[in-house]
């Protein structure tokens, strides 16, 4: 700048002096140059700070600024540039892995977690509420109304900070639910967070506990007051027939009403003998061995139990079909627990196809969630909603000779190896249990 100064007094000198001629215009030419650089040089930092703000503007932090290029000041400005630039990808990068840690976990919990807008518009939802709602693809609320609409008016009706616990068919599978809600402001916009858990697991787990310890006490009660009985109608029915034996008359009762006597003690015997087998049958469901886990493909399990059951099944012309979606079939399990697990399930699938015509049992291993499933199905008629209700529930049964402990037994297997049993009944359209691992 005192350059172009000096030049401009050097031009209006050398204007007065005729013989300055050539000086005059080296030095008009050297201001012109001057003063195109300067103004080089005052854009170049106009169109530097100008990149600067629009890249904090539209929060792109990927350009650098050269510090060789310029003088002292340029150069310290610059660092300047980069020194901000750096702290803001810093910042950033910090965000990001902050989100991308939130989404992970989010992702990851078993907590079935959606945002929705003001508009009814689905924002975002996790794995766990895929999987809960079986539904991969939802767009807004009034989607749920697919799902169930108990559900759907739940979720419609609920303010923040409120909690229900409903019973939706989902899939065709009654399960409890816990829904809550809350509400939030972003950007001048009102959300509502939702948060639905399936609490059907631990409502199973309690249910299951309960039965035992009421089994656990009917059999201590019957078996301390059947036993003596049985023990007492031997003794009575051995003195009967020793004095029979030895023409003993004593007890003074007509041969015929003696013969009632005798044969009202042995159906009481027999009856007493029966209850207590009924007793140490269902003791089991109170004692289920704990499982010895060990690493097992679960196809080559589930042919060993159809061909154990082949012959069965084939006599009564009921077509197997076993398929895979998967090759990843090895799970931590016990091998003699899920053989009974999975000979109940195909006994009832049996029994419910014995009237079918075209009789048929599907099974299908496919992995949902990072879970080996295997699904079981037949053709038959089907459950109604009461018995679909109640097919768990101990000594439950629509056989007729039916102990009604199978499923329930299965359950408790099940869930031993911390997976799960589920059904899916509807009249006319077959059933479906789904053991997931």
């Amino acid at each position: 700048m005192a350059g172009i100064f000096l030049l401009c007094w050097l031009i209006n000198y050398a204007l007065t002096r005729t013989e300055w001629v050539v000086i005059t215009v080296v030095a008009i030419l050297t201001l012109f140059y001057s003063t195109y650089n300067l103004y080089q040089y005052i854009n170049r930092g106009k169109r530097e700070l100008a990149s600067f703000l629009l890249s904090i503007r539209y929060n792109d932090f990927s350009a650098t600024y050269s510090t060789e290029v310029g003088g002292k000041a340029d150069g310290e400005l610059k660092r300047a540039y980069n020194s901000i630039i750096r702290e803001f990808q810093k910042v950033k990068a910090e965000r990001e892995e902050k989100d991308q840690f939130l989404q992970t976990l989010l992702e990851h919990i078993d907590l079935a977690v959606m945002a929705i807008d003001e508009h009814g518009q689905l924002k975002w939802y996790n794995s766990a509420a895929k999987n809960l709602l079986k539904k991969p693809y939802l767009r807004n609320l009034d989607g749920l109304s697919e799902v169930d609409e108990t559900l759907f008016k739940t979720v419609q009706d609920l303010h923040n900070g409120e909690r229900r616990l409903i019973r939706p068919v989902i899939d065709g599978r009654v399960t409890h639910i816990s829904v809550s809600a809350t509400e939030f402001k972003m950007r001048e916009q009102q959300f509502k967070m939702l948060t639905l858990s399936d609490i059907q697991r631990e409502l199973d787990q309690k249910e299951i506990e309960s039965w035992q310890k009421l089994i656990r006490i009917l059999t201590h009660e019957i078996m301390n007051s059947v036993t003596p009985i049985v023990s007492l109608t031997g003794v009575v029915q051995q003195i009967l027939d020793d004095n029979r034996t030895n023409g003993n008359e004593s007890l003074e009762l007509p041969a015929d009403e003696a013969d009632d006597v005798k044969q009202s003690i042995h159906t009481i015997e027999s009856r007493g003998k029966g209850l207590l087998k009924f007793v140490n049958t269902y003791r089991s469901l109170s004692k289920v061995p704990e499982p010895l886990l060990e690493k097992v493909d679960l196809r080559k399990l589930t042919e060993r139990v159809l061909n154990l059951l082949r012959g069965d099944l084939e006599s009564k012309n009921i077509a197997v079909e076993l398929e895979s979606n998967t090759d990843d079939l090895l799970e931590n399990l016990d091998p003699n627990l899920i053989d009974q697990v999975l000979i109940n399930l195909l006994k009832n699938a049996k029994e419910a196809v014995k009237d079918t015509e075209s009789p048929r049992i599907q099974l299908l291993f496919q992995r949902e969630f990072g879970r080996l499933c295997l699904y079981v199905k037949d053709n038959g008629p089907g459950m109604d909603p009461e018995t679909l209700e109640r097919v768990f529930i101990p000594f439950y049964t629509t056989k007729e000779q039916g102990s009604g402990i199978g499923l329930s037994l299965s359950r408790q297997i099940m869930r031993q190896h911390n997976g799960s049993i589920q059904v899916k009944s509807s009249p006319d359209q077959g059933t479906t249990f789904r053991l997931e691992f």
